[in-house]
């Protein structure tokens, strides 16, 4: 079992397309991911991409993050989910779900604000 975790801090961000590409190469495929800040993101799109199409995804992200036109304009609606998945996750910690008479277990609030 391999659990890759990735630091924060943008150019560590931008090492962790190094560790990508040399996993891929060498065939070997994490368990677990697990990120802050930039490497949040990083994982995201180690587990967000299938085995062979994650070094080009890695790519591909820095490589819009150098466009001068900002990230509002190359901000995918995947990535938008993800975020909208972050608000809903931020609002189960801030009023529990037990404190709203739910189940831990249940995630059908964070189904409709990934829905949004």
């Amino acid at each position: 079992m391999l659990a890759l975790v990735l630091g924060g801090g943008n150019a560590v961000g931008a090492y962790h397309g190094g560790v990508v590409s040399a996993l891929e190469t060498a065939g070997v495929q994490p368990n677990w991911v697990a990120g802050s800040s930039i490497g949040a993101v990083m994982g995201a799109l180690i587990a967000g991409n299938p085995p062979g199409r994650r070094t080009a995804a890695v790519r591909e992200f820095w490589r819009r993050g150098e466009q001068s036109d900002g990230p509002a304009s190359w901000v995918s609606e995947a990535w938008r989910k993800v975020m909208r998945i972050a608000a809903a996750l931020r609002q189960w910690r801030e009023h529990p779900p037990a404190a709203r008479g739910l189940a831990v277990h249940n995630a059908a609030g964070i189904r409709e604000m990934a829905a949004a």
